[in-house]
């Protein structure tokens, strides 16, 4: 709770000036979850201000705020993954007449979903609503709780976030807590269980799961979000000791900002504005960098740098010749897979033992909470959504780890 007060209160800290109540006119709120339960673990309705006493409005979760482009992975393209597409998909950018302009004003024409999500096109957004039908689109976030949105549910101005009430940073945790969890949604909640004086229960939200999303949709539209973090419009958002996933939301004017995003553990969403909505300049980054701040504190607290790196005393392995090392303080395994002339090259023995070190680390590295697989580029390590290996290959590979470590 603290951590996140405190990233909500450094980041706003430029913003000095109050309305006649004495109150910051500037303000920010912001949830985060627990992915495992969908319990809310920190929720900051305001910025710190000390002199002022009995002040209760929470906007967390009773401010209902315009999302923007955040809206769009819940309620247009998580649903058009659904229907068969996929990130490579082809989708047009091009000028609609009497439809929503892109922030940036342009149009790039023929490109893929990833990209359509990673630059945040709005006209691309806008076609797919239409096609999946408002309707459709969202049911979905009718299905998470979503307590004002469905006076809309016939527009396609739902495609950008345009509600006539909005959302809260609350409602927003949760559905994109379930992308996290492979489509199964949690409503967020503080409340565990409440029982009356005779013990007898009243409320009981322990047990409170529902699937949303496909598996394969969400840990595609996982996927594309990553983008927008590594190369896109969230690159100021992007955690350094984490793998992250993430989308960035602004109304016209920027009126209101946003940023929501998740790691495997913790989902957290970020709006800033003023209560009385106002044209806003160079907030983005403020509250993109919110996001970083938190998360990058509450993970570090989770995983200490110490602990990142894999149990064994270690920094390399060898597997036929390849040197594979763990990155002290930091959560990336570089790992070459194989001469430059490819792996194909390798005899099966060869690639055997590769494997098998593979499948060790990832052993030993998933007990903090990241999985291993081949891919191009040095970076190996991602978060829950990609596939475990074969339990018979880890049950091989721990035995012959434990009766002949290749370590150094």
């Amino acid at each position: 709770q603290n951590q996140l007060q405190q990233a909500v209160d450094n980041n706003l800290a430029a913003y000095t000036e109050k309305s006649s109540e004495g109150v910051y006119s500037m303000q920010g709120a912001a949830t985060c979850v627990d992915n495992s339960t969908g319990n809310v673990v920190a929720i900051v309705g305001s910025r710190s201000q000390e002199d002022i006493k009995g002040y209760v409005l929470n906007r967390a979760y009773q401010s209902y705020r315009q999302p923007g482009s955040c809206i769009k992975p819940l309620n247009v393209y998580t649903p058009y993954l659904q229907l068969g597409n996929t990130p490579d998909t082809k989708v047009t950018d091009s000028q609609i007449d009497g439809g929503p302009a892109n922030a940036d004003a342009s149009y790039a024409g023929e490109m893929t979903l990833t990209d359509a999500v990673k630059w945040s096109k709005n006209t691309v957004a806008w076609n797919i609503y239409q096609q999946i039908t408002p309707k459709t689109g969202s049911s979905f976030l009718i299905k998470m709780g979503f307590h004002k949105i469905w006076v809309d549910k016939d527009y396609n101005a739902g495609a950008l976030g345009g509600f006539t009430y909005g959302v809260t940073t609350e409602e927003m945790a949760g559905g994109y807590a379930a992308l996290a969890n492979d489509g199964v949604y949690r409503k967020a909640t503080c409340i565990r269980l409440i029982v009356n004086a005779s013990n007898k229960t009243v409320v009981n939200e322990t047990n409170r799961d529902s699937k949303v999303y496909d598996k394969s949709a969400s840990r595609m539209m996982t996927q594309m979000l990553r983008e927008v973090v590594l190369s896109g419009t969230g690159t100021s958002a992007n955690v350094e000791n984490a793998i992250v996933a993430g989308k960035t939301g602004t109304t016209n004017a920027s009126k209101d900002v946003w940023f929501c995003g998740y790691s495997k553990y913790y989902t957290t969403t970020v709006w800033a504005g003023y209560d009385y909505p106002k044209e806003m300049s160079g907030v983005n980054s403020r509250v993109n960098a919110i996001f970083k701040d938190f998360m990058t504190a509450v993970l570090r607290i989770l995983f200490p740098r110490a602990n990142i790196v894999a149990p064994w005393s270690i920094r390399r392995i060898h597997a036929h010749g390849q040197i594979l090392s763990v990155q002290s303080g930091a959560n990336v395994l570089r790992m070459p897979m194989a001469p430059p002339a490819g792996p194909e090259d390798l005899s099966q023995d060869a690639q055997k033992k590769m494997l098998h070190t593979v499948e060790v680390m990832y052993r030993y590295l998933k007990n903090y909470g990241y999985y291993l697989t081949p891919g191009r580029g040095d970076s190996l390590l991602y978060p829950h959504w990609v596939e475990d290996p074969e339990p018979a290959a880890l049950e091989e590979a721990k035995t012959e780890e434990t009766e002949n470590p290749e370590t150094e």
